[in-house]
């Protein structure tokens, strides 16, 4: 089901009219959020590289690169230190595999990534399962130079035969739907 939402969200991107040139936008630099309240869409700093080809997005999680006008996919390993822990008694998730495509619609360069996810909930039934999260980037740059990043996520229902409650449904999506960054000189 979420596959066609990505199929969805690629054919409104492509219906759009997103082009194959990119336009003279460079979003390289080192960005700080702007806004308090929530996580920003990629954090409270961020560090972009972008060439004619990619864009390269640093945080404290890490680094992902992605194709633009493209196709990106990446296959993740089981963290050995994860699975060895006691299923019975630790709750885990990791990223097994994840597909990028990114177009611009102007002056706006979007992402879509779709990620499949392995997890282990103790207590629940089941108690390890596959879940697919859909996550969209639109990033831009306002008047005033500042970095522009819409997210918006969908993510599958758990599978879970427990009570899960909103607050933990919450923190599988802690992050602000619209962020400003400024860049640090």
């Amino acid at each position: 089901m979420v596959l066609r939402a990505v199929a969805a969200a690629f054919v409104v991107l492509v219906s759009q009219g997103p082009t194959l040139k990119s336009p003279n936008v460079d979003f390289s630099g080192s960005w700080t959020l702007v806004e308090n309240g929530k996580l920003g869409a990629l954090g409270k700093s961020v560090k972009l590289t972008q060439t004619p080809t990619t864009l390269t997005v640093e945080g404290p999680d890490g680094a992902a690169t992605y194709t633009l006008n493209g196709e990106t996919r990446k296959t993740f390993p089981a963290p050995s230190d994860l699975i060895a822990r006691d299923p019975e008694t630790t709750m885990w998730t990791y990223v097994t595999t994840r597909v990028s495509v990114s177009g611009w619609t102007g002056n706006q360069l979007v992402i879509v990534n779709h990620q499949f996810n392995r997890a282990n909930f103790p207590g629940a039934s089941p108690r390890e399962f596959d879940a697919e999260w859909t996550h969209q980037l639109k990033l831009s740059l306002d008047d005033d130079g500042r970095l522009v990043v819409e997210r918006d996520a969908i993510n599958d229902p758990l599978p879970l035969t427990m009570n899960v409650g909103p607050a933990m449904l919450k923190a599988f999506d802690p992050y602000a739907k619209k962020s400003v960054y400024e860049k640090r000189k």
